[in-house]
């Protein structure tokens, strides 16, 4: 019976950091320069949408060397990816964040200053394609 016990705790030992962990998201990627060299030291930050319900990032990354970058766990949903270069140069994105998945996407970055006042944002859902409006303030 002991022996039982031991076995039962054992593995709800090794079983709980999954149990923590799951359900989580996460994202990354690489930021490349309009000529296609990777970019150090661009600076990523990733908002939770709405934009209504935060009022700054959720976290912020630096790309290395290679030009990549990665952030996790965040909580699955939709975020926006703002990267920005010094030299006024910059890219944006929305995607959505699955449990258990990171999420990988490539940045190309061009000539302006972050992400435009209003990003329109196309997807389906359910089949239908649907039109959202993100208001940057």
């Amino acid at each position: 019976m002991n022996k039982i016990i031991g076995l039962l705790a054992a593995f709800a030992l090794t079983a709980l950091p999954a149990l923590a962990i799951s359900g989580a998201a996460g994202v990354a990627g690489h930021v490349v320069a309009p000529d296609g060299r990777p970019v150090a030291n661009a600076h990523v930050a990733i908002f939770y949408l709405p934009l209504h319900q935060v009022d700054k990032a959720v976290a912020t990354v630096t790309t290395d060397s290679s030009g990549y970058f990665a952030k996790e766990p965040l909580q699955p949903g939709r975020y926006m990816l703002d990267v920005t270069v010094p030299g006024n140069t910059s890219a944006c994105g929305v995607h959505d964040l699955i449990d258990d998945t990171v999420t990988h996407v490539t940045f190309h970055l061009h000539a302006h200053s972050g992400c435009a006042p209003v990003r329109w944002h196309s997807a389906m859902v359910n089949g239908d394609q649907t039109t959202t409006a993100y208001i940057i303030h």
